[in-house]
């Protein structure tokens, strides 16, 4: 009698998303639905155990938005299942190890069996990356073009996001680079839309061809396997010549070729200010290259105080925090097409993380001491620099995305290369650096210092006893 009892479910995650899924024009949003919430079920239940894996509600939320994304960008270029399979891998496979991602992609075949992922063409911003690399005298390998691109997936669906890995592996080269590269690829969309080009026209435009060649290759197989009847080539006909009503972009004959462009430009310009409007009601940003302006704090450098604001013991007057000012300079430059990053650098723990919980979820308000409350704004996010996950509590965990970078990834044959490179920068004219030059000979050396180190670190770990561990990358 003194204590009232109080029931809690489990809320029902398959009805949740078939709802998402019917809100974001799914029309198959049930078998949808099951399936992707069947694949983070047998990934929690068959992927290692990692410090920073979460495959909870806001994993599948997050999921179904990307979905829902890409839903919206590509409309019936693709099918469903390619749609819901295309965003599985942009919003889990980030947070995988090498090993458990393999074996992800099992999970995820044996529940899409038989259906091709949809792609989406990055060819313009990983140029801009390579460009920004070899301008910080970086090397653009595979993996680390493929990290710039999944940190870029990851900001496009989350406002909240910790680049994990250990010392070296590239986290905050990966970031700045995105940044950088984000702000050239911006201006060159620019120039592109001066000279009468649109990016999303380009973009609607390849997934056409795509969608077009892989629909001449289904009709081409059919045939090979059963010869069409005469009433069954007249209804493929019929249905090829909808499908090219249905993907006609071009304006009927009576329209001049001005005119088209006049009201295409129109048209654009009214969907883009509807989109705009519709993602600010909705708190996400539309998915368009803008330049990043970046704020960085390390939160273990200075107090709780410090880092937040807190109020003086003898005057009583409230002092902001590092974070604090960051966020509302961020917030107060919503007006300006800018990405505003604000990046924490340094370890997580329960002591100054958890006030963040309000930031990083839906609310994505920071709640001071003093009683001010900021929002952030739709171009905000706040991204984490950490070494490991092991002191961060599961809900802090749960509310941001994850990008991991692996140390096996990060090899030493970038670093040497790249050190040759600042070494000829500095000195051009140095004797040692002529046996290396851009020669047959130098080829030559370089091609047997790289074969023959292996076998040295090889040698040291086997045979040798070091004061620092020696490892495969350095």
């Amino acid at each position: 009698a003194l204590f009232r009892p109080c029931a809690m479910m489990i809320p029902d995650f398959s009805l949740i998303a078939e709802v998402m899924l019917y809100s974001y024009g799914f029309a198959d949003a049930r078998n949808v639905a099951r399936k992707a919430l069947a694949c983070l079920r047998l990934s929690s239940e068959q992927l290692s155990s990692q410090d920073h894996y979460d495959f909870g509600m806001r994993a599948l939320k997050a999921i179904l938005t990307a979905a829902g994304q890409l839903k919206r960008t590509f409309g019936s270029a693709f099918e469903e299942d390619e749609l819901t399979l295309y965003a599985l891998e942009r919003v889990s496979v980030p947070k995988l190890t090498p090993n458990d991602t393999q074996l992800f992609r099992d999970i995820v075949s044996d529940l899409f069996p038989g259906v091709k992922v949809a792609s989406e063409d990055n060819g313009f911003l990983l140029s801009r990356i390579e460009q920004v690399a070899k301008k910080k005298n970086l090397q653009p390998t595979e993996a680390f073009l493929t990290k710039c691109i999944q940190l870029w997936d990851t900001i496009k669906v989350r406002h909240g996001l910790m680049i994990v890995g250990a010392t070296l592996t590239g986290k905050t080269a990966v970031l700045e680079c995105l940044a950088e590269a984000l702000g050239r690829a911006c201006e060159g969309r620019e120039r592109e839309r001066e000279n009468g080009g649109s990016d999303r026209e380009d973009l609607f435009r390849d997934t056409k061809e795509r969608h077009e060649g892989r629909k001449r290759r289904d009709r081409q197989r059919n045939a090979a396997r059963q010869p069409l009847e005469a009433d069954e080539g007249r209804v493929a006909v019929a249905q090829e010549i909808s499908d090219e009503d249905e993907w006609e972009e071009e304006p009927n004959g009576d329209e001049t070729e001005e005119e088209g462009r006049e009201g295409a430009q129109q048209e654009k310009d009214e969907g883009g200010r509807r989109r705009g409007k519709e993602e600010g009601e909705n708190g996400t940003v539309p998915h368009e290259y803008l330049p990043c302006k970046l704020y960085k704090i390390n939160p273990k450098s200075v107090t709780q105080g410090q880092l937040y604001g807190k109020y003086d013991e003898n005057t009583q007057e409230w002092t902001d925090g590092v974070l604090a000012i960051a966020i509302r300079a961020a917030s107060n430059e919503s007006d300006v097409q800018a990405r505003q990053w604000i990046v924490l650098d340094g370890p997580v723990d329960a002591v100054w993380i958890e006030n963040m919980n309000t930031v990083l979820d839906d609310n994505k308000r920071l709640c001071l001491t003093s009683g001010e409350i900021i929002k952030l704004s739709a171009l905000t996010t706040m991204i984490f620099e950490v070494d490991d996950l092991s002191s961060a509590s599961p809900a802090t965990v749960s509310r941001c995305g994850m990008v991991y970078l692996d140390q096996a990834q990060c090899t030493w044959e970038p670093m040497v290369i790249s050190w040759i490179h600042q070494q000829r920068q500095k000195a051009p004219n140095s004797l040692p650096l002529s046996c290396i030059d851009e020669s047959e000979s130098g080829l030559s050396l370089t091609d047997l210092f790289l074969h023959a180190l292996p076998i040295f670190l090889q040698f040291i770990k086997v045979n040798s006893t070091t004061p620092c561990v020696v490892s495969d990358n350095w």
